[in-house]
């Protein structure tokens, strides 16, 4: 009997997110077995009729071009296959379609990147293919069985990525975090078994990085520097004292802001990083920033900060990851060079408005709670690193009692 396909939105798989996962389901012989798509979305983005992502999610053409694609793919696999033996079960089609007996490690994870890039995370999509690059480079092969990256392959990979490659601890602890968390998926989607994730017996611990950020003197040193004969250097200096102000901002969220955006004392968006939408109060240093960019010729959809052309849009997250990457570069660059003029000795980038609202949002009391909330922290622990640099300063100021 010949098999047969379909896209099934799981819904007994649904995250804190809110999300959904979609799966190919493979049907012979009254028997069934499912392949990761890749990509989660909220079942109101699902059309269950026509078996497609609706059109008022924003990235819907990209996601259904690369479901067809690889549906198309996996119909003239189950061809090739069926023709050979026509008794083939769904548990042989499924390796044959993994490319391995044992459970092919890459199609897995290059079936998460995909999933990146369908959902317009194109930062994410590019830093997880260089790092199946680099595995790949690493074994020489385009396909590697689960089962033979074990405890050892792990520290000997380890080993190659510090004392071969160069690489900081920090991006060895990151590459190592999106290899966990293939295997993860893999034990999710039922093509391993727990036994066989090696992560089960290793503990990957973060590296420890200083992270830079503003006292409140030196806020106020940058914001009232006299940058009048530099219009460029102006606007990147109030972008970024607006961050230190409006809970942090990330510099694409600032890039992307707009008129339409603005409702009174309150910014109302959809955070680029995590597609949660957010409302956040404005003190009035950052009202009155934005009050210098308010002409009358305004429309909704034109940007505050005007940095990005009128025609980047969300559309194209891949022409958005561009734009946004080339003016974070220009912004970062220039925040050094007004660093110098304001005489102070740190390395500024624009991240470094998001660590100082933190500290100084905590040193002014307010609960580490609220703070998880205005940074959009799911978990509070990423919240406590600045409740440790907090502490860590109130210690090295009682140590006056000991001079």
């Amino acid at each position: 009997m010949a098999s047969s396909i379909q896209l099934v939105l799981r819904k007994d798989k649904l995250n804190k997110k809110g999300t959904l996962p979609l799966y190919f389901r493979i049907i012979k012989n009254r028997k069934s077995t499912n392949i990761a798509t890749g990509i989660r979305i909220e079942e109101r983005f699902w059309d269950d009729q026509r078996k497609v992502v609706k059109t008022t999610h924003p990235n819907s053409v990209r996601m259904n071009n690369m479901l067809r694609t690889k549906e198309t793919a996996i119909l003239n696999s189950l061809l090739k296959t069926e023709s050979k033996d026509l008794h083939v079960s769904v548990k042989e089609i499924k390796a044959t379609l993994n490319g391995t007996s044992n459970e092919d490690f890459f199609a897995v994870a290059n079936s998460i990147v995909n999933g990146y890039y369908a959902k317009g995370k194109i930062g994410t999509y590019d830093r997880t293919k260089s790092v199946i690059a680099k595995l790949k480079k690493y074994v020489g092969k385009d396909s590697y069985a689960f089962t033979d990256i074990d405890v050892s392959f792990i520290k000997k990979y380890e080993r190659y990525m510090v004392k071969v490659i160069g690489n900081s601890a920090s991006t060895v602890h990151s590459n190592l975090k999106f290899i966990r968390q293939v295997f993860n998926t893999a034990v999710k989607e039922g093509l391993i078994e727990q036994r066989d994730n090696p992560f089960g017996k290793i503990t990957l611990r973060s590296a420890k990085t200083e992270r830079a950020y503003l006292l409140q003197h030196e806020i106020d040193a940058i914001m009232h520097l006299d940058l009048s004969d530099s219009p460029r250097l102006q606007k990147h200096r109030d972008m970024f004292i607006f961050s230190c102000y409006a809970c942090g901002l990330r510099v694409s969220d600032v890039l992307l802001l707009k008129w339409g955006n603005i409702s009174g004392e309150h910014i109302n968006i959809v955070i680029q990083k995590t597609g949660v939408q957010s409302t956040i109060y404005m003190p009035k240093v950052a009202q009155n920033i934005l009050n210098r960019y308010r002409a009358k010729g305004n429309e909704e959809n034109d940007y505050v900060f005007a940095c990005l052309h009128e025609d980047i849009t969300k559309a194209d997250p891949v022409k958005l990851d561009k734009a946004i990457t080339l003016a974070t570069a220009k912004i970062n660059k220039n925040l050094k060079s007004i660093a110098k003029k304001a005489d102070i000795n740190k390395n500024l980038s624009f991240h470094v408005s998001r660590h100082s609202f933190a500290t100084n949002a905590l040193r002014r009391g307010i609960p580490i709670e609220h703070v998880q909330k205005l940074l959009g922290h799911a978990n509070i622990r990423e919240t406590l690193i600045y409740a440790k640099i907090v502490n860590a300063d109130l210690d090295q100021s009682m140590k006056a009692f000991d001079e």
